[in-house]
């Protein structure tokens, strides 16, 4: 379950990973999050894991392409929840 204390740093380690410059950066920074979250998370690390040939293609982008990406799924999860509770 995430609690206040624990989403915010977990969350800055995520934005390591697809901010990085590189895909070999992205894994570097997916490792340190493992190392650091693997026991609290495991689900949610095993995702990343598991789908992580398909994420990774996220990378054969320019990163200015990615931040558009990722803002636009940020912005349509949004959207869905609040499609959900209204």
């Amino acid at each position: 379950m995430w609690s206040g204390r624990t989403k915010k740093p977990y969350t800055a380690y995520m934005k390591l990973i697809y901010n990085a410059p590189t895909q070999d950066a992205s894994k570097a920074a997916l490792k340190e999050l493992v190392d650091k979250w693997e026991g609290k998370y495991s689900c949610a690390i095993k995702s990343w894991r598991d789908n992580w040939d398909e994420l990774a293609v996220f990378f054969e982008f320019p990163i200015e392409i990615r931040k558009i990406i990722y803002t636009t799924n940020l912005i349509e999860n949004l959207i869905g929840k609040i499609r959900k509770y209204a």
